[in-house]
């Protein structure tokens, strides 16, 4: 049953745990909330899909007894009764609009848990609810429940239900009363008469059938708007095939006057019945009509265009109506009858027009439909004014796509794909708020995944790195130790001389060898004073300067390196983020801008013999064209080569260069026409090889 929500079911399927169901429909329409009391309605109404579905079993002196649906309503129906006959509820007038509003929701179930065995009790406490001193909205609700809500088929219906009204005089003089002064509640007994008159081919004569068509003719076309109000109040309620091309003139006239005369606030409860009318009409089961129900849905169309215009919250009542309206008529036409985004509504301050919006749309269209729908309006808005949406909207469109999502779980995925690889940022970030917004283990998911997927491969991008650098660390290390040994080794082989030298000298002392003294002290001076130079002055100098520039010329092609790397990974990185996948091709680019660095990073660690020579050139090279950009005679012709004839134009046009085009940020890339980060790296690339 489609009267039954998922919601419904689920509060059904908990209360019952400590309940009886009498019990829990009775709480709620004693102290539930207007959903609740709805709630109520809707299981009586469906109360054997009820049953069927949730096997309701009570124990009863130990034993199991299946309870029936009649056995449910009859229970309820004297627990009802039982409360209205109750001090609180008395039917004298009463200001207070709760007590007011519990009792007419008492009284219609009331009349839907009536059967034949409790029709009269259930008559003898409605007939005290017509006396003078009773509200209009217990006498109104009274004649709906009897006449819409007591089953029909029950026995002598129609009979009792004319002797009831008849007994009790309701509608009275009603020749000698205008229809200007014909009370609502009465509307409902007219039509109703009028609905069936075939059954009261005895009971009423002839004329009194064509006193209440007349009096019904003289409402639709009387100045007073009250009057059609009240009449169409009670056509909603009891819809008549007979009248569908009245109500379809009153509409037409009413909106080809609204040039001339606008809608004024007053007549507000006019428009919105007249809405509940075409509601009401929808369920009117009857051959060759669908060209006047199709028209209805072209007047409420045209009418929501018309309230667009006015600017007066107080029509929103009446904006949501209409797309309740436009539900209904969809479930019987289609996709014959189609609406326009209904932006003005996604983007209205009052957050109910918002949720109908939204459900209105989920109605009409796909689920990834639905929500571009939703985007775009919110994209358009934001840059319209200049700043990002207002919390209540976001919220309101937020908690429409969780009710939407629960109804289909592509919402959510389409949420997440404008939120990865939406056309605009807009788009994007509005896309994570409601997502955000919407809650749930899902969403969070959603919102956690691209982070984790970051954060995960940022991990081991710092891993690798820090792996390099304990590498070149280790290296450095290597080479400060081996530069010690070399410098103990030279120490020693220095210290070995000077003791060779000393004992040369002691030896020729102790031989006497005076006369060698003078060669000894020159060539053994000389000798010191080069091994003095060679070691501590001349060779330690050379080999530290070496030692030193080596391992500058090793840091900076190392620094090089890992910078080059770094830029291609956080490109990468970002690509990855913004797309659900990666073309082949897009992966191959990034292979090659890796390979490229490798092997130059390798070239220049080969060349050992010329490292310094190699160093100083590529500084000169650097510094020779740090000021060097292509012209714009030499794009044109990159671009022409490359068949970007769009790009081409935009550069002739605005007369770009290399230095532009270098310090252009993404919105100026997409301005030209360049969309894709691995293009836009591309070009760069291209175009700095064609300056060096």
């Amino acid at each position: 049953m489609s009267e039954i929500s998922d919601t419904l079911k689920s509060k059904i399927k908990i209360h019952l745990k400590e309940k009886k169901i009498e019990d829990i429909l009775l709480s709620w329409t004693l102290d539930g909330t207007y959903e609740e009391k709805k709630y109520t309605y809707d299981v009586l109404k469906n109360m054997d899909f009820i049953i069927d579905n949730f096997n309701l079993i009570r124990k009863i002196k130990n034993k199991e007894e299946q309870l029936s649906s009649s056995n449910i309503k009859k229970n309820l129906f004297y627990l009802v009764l039982s409360n209205l006959n109750d001090d609180k509820y008395n039917l004298q007038k009463s200001n207070d609009m709760n007590i007011i509003t519990t009792r007419i929701w008492m009284i219609t179930n009331l009349c839907l848990t009536c059967d034949n065995s409790t029709f009269d009790e259930c008559l003898k406490y409605l007939k005290d609810c017509f006396n003078s001193n009773v509200d209009e909205y217990t006498k109104f609700f009274s004649v709906e429940g009897i006449l819409n809500c007591i089953n029909s088929q029950l026995n002598d219906y129609y009979d009792k239900i004319h002797r009831f009204f008849k007994d009790i005089n309701l509608l009275g003089n009603l020749n000698n009363t205008p229809s200007e002064n014909i009370e609502r509640y009465k509307w409902c007994l007219l039509l109703w008469y009028i609905k069936n008159e075939r059954y009261y081919q005895e009971a009423l004569f002839s004329n009194d059938i064509k006193l209440f068509k007349s009096k019904v003719i003289s409402a639709f076309e009387s100045e007073s708007f009250e009057t059609k109000s009240n009449l169409l109040y009670c056509y909603g309620s009891i819809p008549i095939y007979c009248y569908i091309k009245k109500v379809i003139e009153l509409f037409e006239n009413m909106l080809r006057s609204e040039e001339t005369n606008k809608f004024k606030r007053f007549n507000l409860i006019f428009y919105l019945n007249l809405v509940r009318t075409c509601i009401g009409i929808r369920y009117i089961e009857a051959d060759n009509i669908e060209n006047e129900k199709e028209l209805l849905h072209i007047l409420l169309f045209r009418l929501l265009k018309i309230l667009r215009n006015y600017n007066d919250p107080i029509w929103n009542v009446v904006k949501k109506e209409i797309l309740r309206a436009f539900r209904k008529y969809h479930s019987i036409f289609k996709s014959k009858i189609i609406i326009d985004d209904l932006s003005e509504e996604l983007l209205n301050t009052d957050k109910n027009v918002v949720i109908e919006a939204c459900k209105t749309l989920h109605t009409f269209n796909s689920p990834q439909l639905c929500t571009n729908i939703i985007l775009e309006s919110l994209n358009n808005e934001i840059s319209r004014i200049g700043y990002e949406a207002s919390n209540d909207i976001v919220i309101a469109l937020s908690s429409s796509l969780k009710w939407m999502n629960n109804k289909n779980n592509h919402i959510l995925e389409s949420l997440e794909e404008q939120m990865h690889r939406g056309s605009t940022d807009i788009i994007r970030n509005t896309s994570r708020r409601i997502i955000s917004e919407m809650g749930g283990s899902n969403a969070i998911k959603k919102l956690d995944f691209r982070n984790t997927l970051n954060n995960n491969y940022s991990c081991r991008i710092d891993k690798a790195q820090n792996d390099v650098e304990k590498l070149f660390t280790s290296t450095i290390n290597d080479a400060k130790h081996g530069f010690r040994v070399s410098l103990i080794m030279d120490i020693i082989v220095f210290l070995v001389g000077i003791i060779l030298i000393c004992v040369s000298g002691f030896i020729a002392i102790i031989n006497n060898e005076t006369e060698n003294w003078a060669g000894i002290t020159a060539t053994g001076g000389t000798g010191v004073l080069t091994i003095l130079y060679s070691l501590f002055l001349s060779k330690p100098r050379e080999k530290v300067k070496e030692a030193v520039t080596h391992l500058m010329y090793l840091k900076i092609i190392f620094l090089g390196y890992i910078r080059e790397l770094n830029q291609i990974d956080q490109c990468f990185n970002q690509n990855l983020i913004e797309s659900d996948s990666m073309p082949t091709d897009d992966i191959k680019v990034y292979s090659d801008s890796i390979n490229f660095v490798m092997n130059s990073c390798v070239q220049l660690l080969s060349n050992s013999k010329n490292n310094i020579e190699l160093l100083k050139n590529k500084l000169n090279d650097n510094e020779n064209n740090i000021n060097k950009y292509a012209t714009t005679d030499e794009l044109v012709k990159y671009f022409r080569k490359e068949n970007e004839n769009d790009i081409l134009e935009k550069i002739t046009e605005n007369n770009i260069d290399g230095e532009i085009l270098e310090s252009m940020d993404r919105s100026g890339w997409i301005e030209l026409g360049v969309d894709s980060s691995i293009k836009q790296a591309k070009i760069q690339k291209d175009i700095k090889d064609i300056v060096v």
